[in-house]
């Protein structure tokens, strides 16, 4: 049940069938009734989206404090909600602004002037800003360390926010890491929305709907010369996005696009919708892993040694080459995305681990090699081995998952393919005798294969490929989901014999 007093205006956004039974008028208030019964306890389902499924109402309060004057009229408007979420968010902004515009020249805004022009002085012919923007945004990426600012969060140290220093020091401060690019664009002659946008796993922006803009990050939108918008996700650790690099959880969100104009000139009239756009969306042929493995196996020493090399594109870039590249841990998605392929024992000793950066445009490929070993692993029992592989494959699943009786739709992060292949060599002839049946499972949400074949006398080839190719199921089918769950649970769980 919902009250509110007649003279107070309030929106209610009603979504999924949450039409109220009843809305009546009774003792100088407006009541809004409901009524359900046996519901489902189900907004925790791993893999769902609630609010597209589910009934829920948007309740917006505009009270009268919000009106303003309609310049060159005798009209009285609200502010526009977006509006007044992105004056707040975007306050710091102005001033940077204002002195770039303006050409204002200080010691510490010299010094910003001076790395921008360091790196479009490189690039006499760049027509439409993107080689300039694009290099120095690479440099903060490789580059720059991250500053959570703690010291000015908490009082501690109140002065100026002193762009140019810390660019100088190659450090992005929390508080300076949208300012930096407002600083950027403006100096390369450029222009810029501020990007709004929910995780999709939890939401989506809409006309009532505009928590994210104040307590989310938000993304920079370039706008080149030749009016392309090039997006750029300002880092908040030491590890960092590449230009047009976004995070899977972002992909086909609903972005809301602001510029100043749209608010804050002087007798104009505020814009009353702000403009909107999708992010892109990337493929199962664009997000592939790739873990191939050279094991080593010395029978007489019980030794284990690891040749590994991983190629990363497209999300398995963006969401796990952090690990890899500056040991930065990602809190927002799924733990496993946070393994590296060698932490399936704590044991393990890295001899060498090298990660390059193979190109930082889309797909943005990276790969890793690295040399391992382990004494542990393997144990014998008269003429029988047994190697332990036990979280050798690190797909990305949700242990223990449950089709029975859910309710709610299940979403992958993103399509992709995503294989490993390990080949132990021994030191002396070996005979297979693991009983694990092959595993081939292919139905309307992916393709899951699991082999152990013996190539030749000193050679085992243990594979795993997961595929996803929807990334949402009915929940009415969601049994697909479970039997490749499942089954990529059991191989997580195997043991390699061989006499």
């Amino acid at each position: 049940e919902l009250a509110h007093h007649p003279s107070l205006n309030i929106n209610v956004e009603e979504k999924n069938g949450a039409s109220p039974d009843s809305i009546y008028e009774l003792e100088n208030q407006y009541t809004y009734r409901w009524s359900r019964k046996n519901l489902k306890g189900c907004i925790d389902e791993v893999g769902g989206r609630a609010y597209t499924q589910l009934p829920f109402i948007v309740m917006a309060i505009l009270p009268i404090d919000l009106y303003y004057k309609v310049p060159d009229s005798f009209k009285e408007k609200y502010i526009p909600t977006y509006a007044f979420f992105a004056s707040r968010r975007e306050n710091a902004h102005m001033t940077t602004k204002m002195s770039i515009d303006q050409g204002l020249r200080t010691a510490d805004l010299g010094k910003l002037y001076s790395y921008i022009d360091s790196h479009s002085s490189k690039f006499p012919d760049d027509e439409n800003g993107y080689q300039s923007l694009k290099s120095i945004h690479t440099d903060i990426t490789d580059r720059f360390t991250y500053d959570n600012d703690k010291e000015s969060l908490f009082g501690i140290d109140n002065r100026k926010d002193r762009l140019g220093a810390f660019i100088d020091q190659g450090v992005v401060r929390e508080i300076n890491r949208y300012s930096n690019y407002v600083a950027i664009t403006r100096k390369l002659g450029l222009h810029y929305f501020t990007s709004y946008l929910c995780d999709v796993r939890t939401g989506e922006l809409s006309g009532n709907f505009y928590t994210p803009m104040l307590h989310s990050d938000y993304l920079i939108a370039v706008v080149l010369k030749d009016y392309h918008l090039q997006y750029i996700y300002p880092k908040n650790s030491n590890f960092g996005y590449y230009i047009n690099e976004i995070p899977f959880y972002f992909e086909n969100a609903k972005s809301r696009l602001i510029q100043p104009l749209d608010y804050l000139v002087v007798n104009r009239q505020i814009e009353e919708e702000a403009k909107e756009v999708r992010i892109f969306s990337s493929t199962e042929n664009e997000n592939i892993r790739r873990a191939n493995v050279l094991v080593k196996v010395d029978l007489d020493k019980s030794i284990l040694a690891f040749q590994a090399k991983i190629d990363l594109t497209g999300q398995f870039s963006t969401i796990t080459r952090g690990i890899y590249q500056k040991n930065v841990i990602n809190q927002y998605v799924n733990k496993i995305y946070n393994e590296k392929l060698w932490s399936f024992d704590k044991d393990i000793e890295v001899q060498s681990e090298k990660f390059v950066m193979k190109d930082n445009q889309f797909p943005f490929q990276a790969n890793i090699n690295a040399q391992y070993s382990g004494a542990h692993l393997m144990k014998k029992d008269g003429d029988d081995y047994t190697i332990n592989m036990k979280n050798w494959f690190n797909h990305v699943i949700y242990e223990n998952f449950q089709a029975k009786d859910r309710q709610l739709d299940f979403y992958a992060d993103f399509k992709s393919k995503d294989s490993y292949v390990y080949y132990f060599q021994f030191s002396k002839d070996v005979q297979l005798t693991s009983v694990e049946s092959n595993v081939n499972i292919e139905n309307e949400y992916g393709i899951y294969n699991f082999s152990v074949t013996q190539i030749n006398p000193t050679t085992i080839k243990v594979s795993s490929f997961y595929e996803v190719n929807s990334t949402s199921i009915a929940a009415s089918k969601t049994k697909m989901v479970e039997d490749i769950f499942t089954a990529i649970e059991k191989s997580n769980l195997m043991e390699l014999r061989f006499q």
